[in-house]
């Protein structure tokens, strides 16, 4: 991905690809002709870390979109210094990369610990702010590594890429590379590559310093979760909702409320509704007057919500899967974390 993100860099205005034509006749509808539209000027790169992702100007954040790979999030603070990097699954689950720089304090690698073990090395060009390499590896013996050949004002003019699947070398079609939408910076943000037959488009939106960040919003809904499911499960079980029979059949799969009624542990039929708290019968011992509530929510990069809370004063900790229809909380899995009440008896 970041080779791809990485290849993506200045505009080569020596010559059309076929890409670029393909992108010119598809832009026909908005009066726009490849190679007929005016340059913008470009603004200068203000650090390394913008450089490194080919960022002019005073950029805050800038966001990756294909068909072909997982959106891309990049965010600077207002120095220029590379706040945070972010991959978004297809569920919407958000992995933060691990960022490791080198002795001149330039990204070395970026790696993600909770998805495909892939790390991402760059190289730099000697005496320049540019990269001269990337090459994305993982631990099961697979790499592509991508260099870029640049003239003398830094635009790339051709791109070369290996790549070994189990430590056998895989022949790589021509990468051709076109780049249009230059913005008022000279920034692109339109991308498109071709390996052989395969095409794929590229699309950088690009929030500069002084104008709102329109992704804020969706980046806290990724890490904290959908605030209406948070606030139903805070209201499920503060209100002790799930004891409800009629609770439950409304806000709950076929397939949870039959894992409820498997649990059921006494004659006739029912629903095992206490799983949606601990397996403590009295309240802890000096510790009643606590009572029963949700201490925090929280959501990991799977799409569970994990939810710990008190029980008649015992610590507890659940994960509870669940999405939105129609407006309302489906719950389909549940599964206990941790349990005082048992290590204690």
């Amino acid at each position: 991905m970041a080779s791809v993100l990485m290849g993506c860099s200045q505009k080569n205005d020596k010559s059309q690809t076929d890409a670029s034509q393909a992108e010119a006749v598809e832009h026909e509808s908005d009066d726009e002709k490849a190679g007929d539209e005016e340059k913008a000027p470009k603004d200068e790169f203000l650090t390394q870390d913008l450089a490194t992702f080919e960022l002019r100007g005073e950029v805050i954040a800038a966001k990756y979109t294909s068909e072909h790979m997982e959106p891309y999030l990049v965010l600077f603070n207002e120095n220029g210094t590379l706040k945070a990097i972010y991959t978004f699954d297809v569920e919407g689950n958000v992995d933060k990369g691990i960022v490791n720089r080198d002795a001149k304090k330039r990204i070395e690698r970026i790696g993600y610990a909770t998805t495909e073990p892939w790390v991402t090395l760059y190289e730099y060009e000697p005496g320049s702010m540019l990269l001269r390499s990337t090459t994305d590896t993982n631990q099961t013996g697979n790499f592509v590594s991508t260099t870029y050949v640049r003239d003398e004002e830094g635009n790339v003019t051709d791109v070369k890429v290996e790549e070994e699947v189990h430590f056998r070398s895989v022949e790589q079609p021509k990468t051709k590379i076109a780049y249009s939408d230059d913005d008022a910076h000279g920034n692109w943000t339109r991308c498109t590559t071709t390996d052989g037959d395969s095409r794929s488009v590229i699309k950088r939106t690009i929030i500069y310093k002084g104008e709102k960040n329109i992704f804020e919003a969706e980046l806290k809904e990724a890490l904290e979760g959908n605030p209406a499911i948070r606030s139903f499960i805070r209201d499920m079980y503060d209100n002790d909702r799930y004891s409800d029979e009629q609770f439950l059949q409304t806000h709950c799969t076929p397939e949870m409320l039959q894992f409820l009624r498997d649990h059921y542990e006494y004659d006739g039929e029912g629903y095992a509704f206490w799983l949606f708290r601990t397996t403590a019968q009295d309240g802890k011992p000096n510790a009643e007057t606590e009572g029963s509530r949700v201490l925090n929510i929280f959501k990991d990069n799977e799409g569970w919500y994990h939810y710990r809370f008190l029980d008649q004063g015992w610590k507890g900790e659940n994960r509870i899967r669940a999405y939105v229809e129609d407006g309302r909380v489906m719950v389909e899995e549940l599964e206990r974390v941790y349990d005082e009440p048992s290590l204690s008896y």
